[in-house]
C-alpha cells in the first residue's frame, strides 16, 4: 500500500481506534444462525456494554443466554489486536473446544474486514486454537486447567462461563502475576449458584471491594425477546434451568441444598455474639439456663489448617442456637473444651461424631468422667437412644451400644435431609412447628456453599462445611433423642415421607428417593427404618 493511500486512510483508522462502536457498525461482520454473514449492528444494550468494557480494565459480566455477549467480547479482542501492537490475549473456557468458539468469531471478523485492513495488518499464523498478526498481537484458546493462565504475559484474559469451571480458583490465582503487570480481565458467565469464585467476585464488585466493573444482562434487555419467549424457556428447560440460563439470578441457579432466598432471610436476623472466648473461636448468644435442656454436637477435625473442629449448642425445646465454636486445635484441647461447654450448659447431651479422630476425643471425654455422652446403636435399622452411658473400651457393649454418633453413608443422607427439612420448615403435617433460631453468620455463609455436586452433598471446592455438619448432627440427634422416643410408627412414617419428598425435590431428581448408596454402591432402602 503506497504512502498516499495510507495517508488518506489515517483519519478513518484513527476514528476506528478511538470509537469501537463506529468500527463495529461499519466494518465488522458476524455469523447469524439463519441469515448467514451479516453486519454487526449492535443493539442498544450491546453498545452500552461494549463502551463500558472499553472504559474498564477489570470487567465481570453476568449474562443470560442468546444475548450475543461472546460476539461482543470477540469484538473487543479483534479491536485490541488491530489497533495495538504486541498484545497477548488468552481465552479460557470449560474446554478447549468451547474456547475455540470465541477464537472463531474473532477470525470471522478479521476475514470479513475490508482488504485495506488486512493489507496493513496481515496474518502471521492462523490455526484452530490461535490467530497471530504481523503487528505482534495474538489470541489463543485454552481449556481449563490449574496452570492455564500461568507464565503468560497477558494483555487481556477472557474467562468464558467462569462460574462453571471447576479449576477456576487455581486458574485465577496463577493468572494474577501477569495481570498485576497491567493486563485486563473479562469474566463472563451465566450464574451457577453462590458457591464459586465468579459469585464472590461479583458480590465484591457490587459492594465496591475489588475494582471490578460489573455488567448484568438479563434476557429482557434483548429487543427480540418478550415474555412469550421467556415462558417457552420454562416449558422447554424447567423453571430452575430457565432461571439459570436467562434470569441472571444467583438465587435460582446452582445446586445449593438450601435455596438462597431462605438463607438470605436467615442472614438478615443473624446477631453478633454477646460474648466470645478462645481467641474469638467460641461465640455465645445466650448464657446457660439451669432450667433448660441443651444439646452440644461436635465435628472433629485434624487441626492442621485444612478444616476446623466445630460444635453447635442448641436449646433442645425451642431449637435456638445459643453458642457455636469453630477452631483449629488439637484433639486434646478440643475434648477439654467440649466437656467444659457441655457442663456449663446444664450437663448437655454431648454428641460427637465417632470418625477416626472422633474416637480419641470420645475417649478423652469418657476419661474426664462426663456422664451425658450420646451413644448409638450398632445397627442403622434401630433408632438411636442417646440417654445411656457405658464405660467405653473400644469394643461394643453387650447390648450393641457404642459412644458417639455414627456417620455412615445412610445416616449422612438422613442427617442432611433433616437439616434441609428444618431450614425449609415445609412439613405439611405440622411435625416441625419450630423453626431453628440461627444467630451465626458463619454458619449461614457455609450453607451458601453447601451443594449437591452430582455425587453427594458437601462443601463446594475451596469451602468448608464443618459448622454445617455439626448443626445437621445436632438437629438430627435432637429429634431422635427428644421426639422420636415418644412417637409411634405414624410419626416415623410421616418423617420418612418427608425425607423422600425433600430428596426428590432437591438433589435426587433422577434417582429413587427412598434409596441411598452404601458400601460398594449397594442400595439401602430407607423404608427399612420403619
Amino acid at each position: 500500500m503506497n504512502k498516499k493511500v495510507l495517508d488518506s486512510l489515517k483519519p478513518e483508522l484513527e476514528k476506528c481506534k478511538n470509537d469501537i462502536v463506529y468500527f463495529s457498525r461499519k466494518y465488522c461482520k458476524v455469523e447469524h444462525p439463519t441469515k448467514g454473514i451479516i453486519p454487526f449492528d449492535l443493539y442498544e444494550f450491546q453498545e452500552k456494554s461494549l463502551i463500558d468494557i472499553m472504559k474498564n480494565d477489570r470487567n465481570i459480566i453476568l449474562k443470560a443466554r442468546q444475548m450475543g455477549i461472546s460476539t461482543l467480547i470477540a469484538m473487543r479482542c479483534i479491536h485490541m489486536m488491530l489497533f495495538d501492537r504486541n498484545k497477548n490475549i488468552l481465552v479460557i473456557a470449560i474446554s478447549e473446544d468451547v474456547a475455540k468458539n470465541l477464537i472463531m468469531k474473532v477470525k470471522l471478523m478479521y476475514d470479513n474486514l475490508p482488504p485495506f485492513f488486512k493489507m496493513m495488518i496481515p496474518k502471521k499464523e492462523d490455526n484452530k486454537t490461535s490467530l497471530v498478526l504481523k503487528n505482534g498481537s495474538r489470541i489463543k484458546a485454552k481449556g481449563s486447567s490449574p496452570s492455564a493462565g500461568r507464565s503468560e504475559a497477558l494483555s487481556l484474559l477472557v474467562i468464558d462461563e467462569c462460574a462453571f469451571i471447576s479449576d477456576i480458583e487455581e486458574i485465577w490465582t496463577s493468572a494474577q502475576a501477569t495481570l498485576s503487570r497491567g493486563g485486563s480481565a473479562i469474566l463472563l458467565s451465566t450464574p451457577n449458584g453462590s458457591s464459586n469464585l465468579f459469585h464472590r467476585i461479583w458480590m465484591d464488585a457490587e459492594s465496591g471491594k475489588n475494582g471490578f466493573n460489573f455488567i448484568k444482562l438479563p434476557w429482557y434487555l434483548h429487543p427480540d425477546q418478550d415474555q412469550a419467549f421467556r415462558d417457552r424457556q420454562t416449558l422447554e428447560l424447567g423453571e430452575k434451568k430457565a432461571a439459570q440460563e436467562f434470569d441472571c439470578d444467583f438465587a435460582s441457579s446452582g445446586n445449593s441444598l438450601i435455596e438462597q432466598h431462605i438463607l438470605d432471610a436467615y442472614k438478615e436476623v443473624c446477631k453478633d455474639p454477646i460474648e466470645t472466648r478462645y481467641n474469638n473461636d467460641f461465640w455465645i448468644w445466650e448464657e446457660a439456663n439451669n432450667k433448660k435442656n441443651y444439646i452440644v454436637s461436635a465435628d472433629v477435625a485434624r487441626g492442621d489448617g485444612l478444616d476446623y473442629s466445630t460444635m453447635q449448642i442448641l436449646d433442645v425445646d425451642n431449637l435456638k442456637q445459643v453458642a457455636e465454636y469453630k477452631g483449629q486445635v488439637d484433639t486434646k484441647v478440643f475434648s477439654n473444651r467440649l466437656v467444659s461447654v457441655s457442663r456449663e450448659y446444664n450437663n448437655a447431651t454431648l454428641v460427637i461424631e465417632n470418625n477416626s479422630l472422633g474416637w480419641g476425643v470420645i475417649q478423652d471425654v469418657i476419661d474426664s468422667g462426663y456422664n451425658n455422652l450420646y451413644y448409638s446403636k450398632g445397627s442403622v435399622n434401630v433408632i438411636d437412644d442417646p440417654f445411656k452411658s457405658y464405660k467405653y473400651d473400644y469394643t461394643y457393649t453387650k447390648d450393641g451400644m457404642k459412644p458417639g454418633f455414627s456417620m455412615s453413608h445412610v445416616t449422612r443422607e438422613l442427617v442432611i435431609d433433616k437439616l434441609a427439612l428444618y431450614f425449609r420448615n415445609t412439613d405439611e403435617n405440622g411435625l416441625y412447628t419450630t423453626t431453628p433460631i440461627i444467630n451465626s453468620v458463619r454458619l449461614i455463609n457455609e450453607l451458601y456453599s453447601f451443594i449437591w455436586d452430582g455425587k453427594k452433598t458437601q462443601a463446594a471446592k475451596g469451602y468448608n462445611d464443618d459448622l454445617v455438619i455439626a448443626m445437621a448432627i445436632a438437629l438430627y440427634s435432637r429429634d431422635f433423642a427428644v421426639r422420636v422416643r415418644g412417637g409411634g410408627s405414624d410419626y416415623k412414617i410421616s418423617m420418612l415421607n418427608n425425607f423422600k419428598s425433600i430428596r426428590k425435590t432437591s438433589y435426587m431428581e433422577d434417582e429413587d428417593p427412598w434409596k441411598v448408596k452404601v458400601g460398594n454402591n449397594e442400595l439401602f432402602d430407607l423404608r427399612s427404618l420403619l
